[in-house]
């Protein structure tokens, strides 16, 4: 096992190198105090091996010991990270330059890198118990801290530094107090925890625990020193900046809550135009409810006449096909007239051909009734019969010729006409169902219209109601002006707590 000094010389190392870090800048004061407590600490240093390898104080126990000073060398004075992140917050709300903003932007985000680790390191050699518990639960505020600095303090910052500063004081330094309390805490369970090990040490050993304790003090006192000097510097600009730059937020704060007080008048002076708007709007929203009705009725009665239209079309294209179809009957009974035409003038003109050869025969019955004499005569009166019977029948021929081309004229003219097929029959039939398709597409067309037209005046019905809320909301007097004077006066609420937050230091920094 390693013995007690080869333990305890790596820790001195870095420690000591931890001193030289922070002592680059000290002021000479500082640096001659370190000195002294340093050179009284090497010279201890040999009693204090010897004095701890002879105590007999347990392997385990003396760890402990130690991990509770660096501990305890942590804690007090508070931890530069979260300390100088709070002071980095309030210099960057009095920046004004895009680069003194960046580069505290940079060194904030370092800062809450160095925290993360040196909490993280600490959870991980820290043993079990309520301190450990402590120390995560000084985590949360800080955790916390951070999350309310990028999420709430930064897109404030972006709107104005006054709104800015009201989050610093409400919601950052509430956080930041709890986990300088927390830390407070620990510290004081770390020191208890600290006499209670070196109590329970072999009595033996009260030697080395005094020249343990003595250089112990020494370290603690320089680490003490330089951690108060980095840190007051570090916070004694900011805190001089942010006691001028209260005095200049508040003189402004007054300035804009003059300008606000100003306007709420105005606003309060002009409810009566206000109210008379309202009015306006209120007859306006009456109209259109009037109008809405009236173009419901009158979309009623539209669709009413379309659907009437549509019938009509509808017995019309009826009516048409039941015209069609009894033209097609005539033309088929024209067609069977025609053909029946054709027989009569085929009988015709057999009978006109008899008459002829009756007559015929009857002029060589009468010459041989004249050969004959006395014999003929009877037979000459038969034929002049004959003859007067063959001219009737020619006549009675020729009038019924004269019938039949007159029946063939009119039938020939009249079965054109009446065909299914005719040309203009099927126009008029494609000029009824265009026009009753054309019913219905207007039927449909101002169907659609009008539900529009209802639809954009209920969509401006409620555009006028929302209007005329707005002016009635306007038009009460000295609402606005209450709102935005409560406004005010928690912005000079916020302005003094960060005016006098400003002006009061840390103790551990005098």
């Amino acid at each position: 096992m390693p013995s007690v000094a080869a333990r305890q010389i790596p820790a001195a190392t870095t420690l000591l190198a931890g001193l030289l870090a922070r002592a680059q800048n000290a002021s000479p004061r500082t640096l001659l105090a370190v000195f002294f407590a340093v050179s009284v600490g090497a010279a201890l240093m040999p009693l204090l091996v010897a004095a701890a390898s002879n105590s007999g104080m347990p392997a385990a126990l003396y760890a402990q010991v130690s991990a509770d000073k660096d501990l305890l060398a942590e804690i007090l004075p508070p931890p530069a990270h979260l300390l100088e992140s709070y002071a980095t917050a309030s210099a960057l709300i009095l920046a004004t330059e895009p680069a003194q903003q960046a580069a505290l932007l940079e060194r904030m985000a370092l800062l809450q890198e160095e925290f993360v680790a040196r909490h993280e390191y600490w959870q991980a050699n820290q043993p079990d118990g309520e301190l450990k518990t402590l120390l995560q639960a000084a985590d949360e505020p800080a955790q916390h801290f951070f999350e309310v600095f990028d999420a709430r303090l930064m897109p404030a910052l972006r709107v104005a530094p006054e709104l800015a500063a009201r989050v610093f004081n409400l919601e950052l330094t509430p956080a930041y107090a709890e986990h300088r309390a927390v830390l407070e805490e620990a510290a004081q369970l770390a020191r208890q925890q600290l006499q209670d090990r070196e109590s329970a040490a072999p009595a033996g050993g009260s030697a080395g625990r005094l020249v343990l304790g003595a250089a112990s003090v020494l370290v603690l006192a320089a680490v003490y020193q330089l951690s108060r000097v980095s840190v007051r510097r570090t916070l004694g600009t900011a805190i001089a900046s942010m006691q001028e730059a209260a005095s200049i937020i508040s003189a402004n704060s007054e300035q804009v809550a003059l300008t606000v007080l100003h306007q709420a008048a105005a606003a309060d002076k002009s409810a009566a135009v206000m109210q008379a708007q309202s009015s306006a709007f209120a007859i306006f929203a009456a109209a259109l409810e009037e109008l809405y009705s009236t173009l419901a009725d009158t979309s009623a009665a539209a669709q009413t006449t379309a659907q009437s239209a549509h019938a009509a079309g509808q017995d019309t294209l009826a009516i048409l096909d039941e015209l069609q179809s009894q033209l097609h009957a005539n033309s088929e009974q024209l067609a069977h007239l025609s053909s029946h035409h054709t027989q009569i003038g085929s009988l015709s003109s057999c009978v006109g051909e008899f008459a002829a050869q009756s007559n015929l025969l009857a002029r060589r019955a009468t010459v041989e009734a004249a050969r004959s004499g006395e014999h003929g005569k009877g037979f000459s009166v038969v034929a002049t019969e004959i003859r007067r019977l063959a001219d009737e029948s020619r006549k009675s021929d020729d009038h019924i010729q004269h019938l039949v081309a007159e029946l063939e004229n009119g039938t020939g003219a009249a079965a054109p006409a009446g065909q299914a097929d005719d040309p203009p029959l099927a126009a008029g039939m494609d000029q009824a169902r265009q026009t009753a398709a054309a019913f219905e597409e207007l039927a449909a067309a101002l169907h659609t219209a009008t539900d529009r037209a209802q639809h954009s005046l209920l969509s401006l019905q409620k555009q006028v109601t929302a209007l005329q809320a707005g002016f009635d909301t306007l038009s009460r007097p000295g609402g606005s002006t209450h709102q935005i004077e409560a406004g005010v006066t928690a912005s000079r609420t916020a302005l003094e707590q960060f005016k006098a937050a400003a002006l009061l230091a840390p103790p551990w920094l005098i």
